[in-house]
């Protein structure tokens, strides 16, 4: 592909000298990269029994866990209606203050601390724990160390470390700069300490709309993606994973410039030099592309080969 400076015949509005790039045949690779989390296959998942505060973990995602090793410990949340109480306490005792009833404050100060040690010892003595009910491995945590949680709430998930896979959100912006994937479809995966190693093949195979956009009419959402792993990988669950996503053009499918195309999105058009010297607006859509290529899926009027386009 060749560059030339040229002097347009035709005036449009654009510099006097201007920049040509030519349509040639070519295919274009995409790729995108996004990172996927190791889970368990087919997780038993652990649901909150009561209301109560988290206190402490005794594990991280990808540790084996034996049955009934205790798991998490939760103490009982406060009463809402405490810390209610509590509140209104210390908003009279302010405006007592600003008033000058010091005998009020007095009084109030004592209340609130009763209802302080109150709150205190209806949370301190209960303590409960939450324990694996079978053997396997800590595929992923839903609530962090001080939540709260309420019956039903999803605590975390357990399960076979012989099935695993990668799984990911893939936003839909991104699925834009490439064939969108399907199942079956190749990718690969990288460790992302080792980012000079061999990446491994993989293939797709699950794709679902994402739980908050599952009923997208026009399916523009974000995509979870699984790969299944095989059971000699070398990612563990609990690792986080590279997946990088190809998507080739055909080799005989027009290519151009991205510098070249004007407008944004799948849609643009360019700016092309008749036989006669003229300028004319050509309509595109775009099929792959890349930082330095776009595949012309579609043309009006129709681009060939050797069309020369001006560069904005």
């Amino acid at each position: 592909m060749s560059t030339n400076t040229v002097e347009p015949t035709d005036d449009d509005g654009t510099s006097d000298t201007s920049a040509f790039v030519v349509v040639e045949v070519g295919p274009v690779v995409a790729a995108i990269e996004a990172r996927g989390d190791v889970l368990v296959v087919d997780p038993t998942v652990v649901l909150a029994e009561r209301t109560g505060r988290l206190e402490s973990r005794s594990t991280a995602a990808g540790d084996d866990i034996a049955v009934g090793a205790v798991v998490l410990e939760f103490s009982d949340a406060a009463d809402p209606t405490d810390e209610l109480r509590i509140d209104i306490l210390e908003i009279e005792r302010d405006i007592a203050e600003l008033d000058g009833r010091s005998d009020e404050v007095d009084r109030l100060d004592t209340e609130i601390v009763e209802a302080i040690s109150n709150a205190r010892n209806d949370t301190s003595t209960n303590l409960a724990t939450v324990v694996a009910p079978s053997a396997g491995v800590i595929s992923e945590y839903f609530v962090s160390v001080f939540d709260v949680v309420r019956p039903g709430d999803a605590l975390f998930s357990l399960g076979d470390p012989g099935r695993r896979a990668v799984v990911l959100a893939l936003p839909a912006e991104m699925i834009g700069d490439v064939e969108a994937p399907e199942v079956g479809s190749g990718v690969s995966l990288v460790d992302p300490r080792s980012a000079l190693g061999d990446p491994i093949a993989a293939t797709i195979t699950a794709i679902e709309p994402a739980a908050d956009t599952a009923n997208d009419v026009d399916d523009q959402g974000e995509q979870v993606v699984t790969i299944a792993l095989d059971p000699s990988s070398p990612f563990a669950v609990g690792d986080d994973v590279i997946v990088v996503f190809e998507s080739t053009s055909a080799s005989e499918s027009l290519r151009l410039a991205a510098d070249a195309v004007r407008g944004a999105g799948d849609t643009g058009y360019v700016i092309v030099e008749t036989s006669g010297g003229e300028w004319r607006r050509v309509d595109i859509r775009i099929g792959a592309r890349t930082d330095r290529f776009v595949q012309i899926a579609e043309s009006a009027p129709l681009l060939v080969e050797g069309d020369r386009v001006v560069l904005p």
